[in-house]
């Protein structure tokens, strides 16, 4: 054979094994990353009656064959015709069942799509690239606990305040959805646990341990009082409330089946100086006892901020002074935000509201649980 059409020869099929393994490696990939997405099953609403902007009928629902009380749906929605529910758009797998009185309707999603959702409505897509990829991390690891903790559930999250605001993955940024995806897969884990990542707009100064705000004797060790300085740009970081007493006093007076308040008294605060505890002195019988997180809820959380205030009352009405917006407990939104803008990293920023933790993929967390519950298995 000619020396030169070997080499051609040779070349070509040098050419063709090189360019066979280039695209089987991204195939392979591709396929990888296909079979690592993880999905999440979002709660949006759950009622006795079904929607009409759904456009379902019961009648649409089949049977379970378990259980005659039990109705189940799934139906696939293009993302260029969603459904709308209460503003939000909503595509993908919706799941749509009925257990005993009550319809559940669920939207199955991708992970990295949900949490660009939640992130739509936490923070401005114009903050800095680290605040957004930091709140990422958070969102994901609070989601990823519930992904845990309900697996055998049929939802894991609600789309509100209980859980972490959804809305939806239709419009979002593309400075929202890239950073989200450079934070892809990322969570962050306490002694090889995924964190209750709470997170909150301003603290106010300093952050609350989460025991303090919910009352709970499980003491969660990554959330501690730590000074932030950082959140004084924040349209709430002071605040000042006045209510007529006559208002206040039958708001709470309804809420603890009192005829009329008498007195308010703060009993208990906090390190960070939130109130923990109030005295409730009805216009007979003994006084009521209220946590500052209940105290807040029953006025509303919109118009009061935090449970970080004092208090005070003239002749006609109760004045409140206070700082920050939120229960206070994990990262403080525009704090991250002054410390992205300060260069420091995604990372430092999580460290310093977070402590004791560091982060990890979920697929390592999968694997290293796995390990575990083999090793479990193998003792017993």
């Amino acid at each position: 054979m000619n020396r030169r059409i070997f080499l051609i020869r040779s070349s070509v099929f040098l050419l063709s094994y090189q360019i066979s393994q280039i695209f089987g490696r991204t195939l392979f990939a591709n396929k990888k990353k296909l079979d690592e997405k993880k999905f999440i099953r979002v709660l949006f609403f759950k009622g006795k009656t079904l929607p009409a902007e759904l456009g379902i009928k019961e009648r649409d629902l089949n049977s379970n064959s378990n259980s005659s009380s039990r109705k189940q749906a799934i139906f696939t929605i293009d993302e260029e015709n969603p459904i709308v529910y209460k503003k939000v758009k909503y595509s993908g797998k919706i799941i749509i069942e009925k257990n005993k009185e009550k319809f559940f309707v669920i939207n199955e999603i991708e992970l990295e799509k949900y949490i660009a959702g939640v992130l739509r409505k936490e923070i401005s897509y114009s903050w800095p690239k680290n605040a957004i990829k930091a709140q990422a991390l958070a969102a994901r690891s609070y989601a990823y606990n519930f992904i845990e903790k309900n697996n055998n559930k049929a939802y894991h999250v609600g789309v509100d305040t209980s859980y972490q605001v959804f809305g939806g993955i239709h419009g979002v940024h593309s400075n929202i959805t890239e950073n989200v995806e450079k934070t892809r897969d990322l969570i962050m884990v306490y002694r090889n646990n995924p964190i209750q990542t709470f997170f909150h707009a301003s603290c106010g100064g300093i952050t609350e341990k989460a025991e303090d705000v919910w009352q709970s004797d499980k003491k969660l060790r990554y959330f501690k009082n730590i000074r932030c300085p950082y959140c004084k740009t924040h349209p709430l970081y002071t605040w000042e409330r006045s209510f007529k007493k006559e208002l206040l006093e039958s708001k709470i007076a309804a809420h603890i089946s009192a005829k009329k308040i008498k007195k308010i008294t703060i009993l208990k605060m906090s390190y960070s100086k939130r109130i923990k505890l109030l005295a409730l002195k009805p216009a007979s019988g003994k006084s009521v006892l209220m946590t500052g997180n209940e105290f807040r809820r029953v006025l509303g959380a919109k118009s009061f901020p935090s449970t970080k205030f004092t208090l005070s009352k003239n002749k006609n009405d109760y004045v409140f002074k206070g700082k920050g917006f939120g229960h206070g407990v994990g990262l403080c939104q525009w704090g991250a935000k002054t410390l992205a803008e300060r260069r420091n990293s995604y990372t430092s920023i999580l460290n310093f509201y977070y402590k004791s933790c560091r982060i990890t993929s979920i697929k390592k967390h999968a694997h290293l649980k796995a390990k575990n519950l083999k090793r479990k298995g193998s003792i017993l």
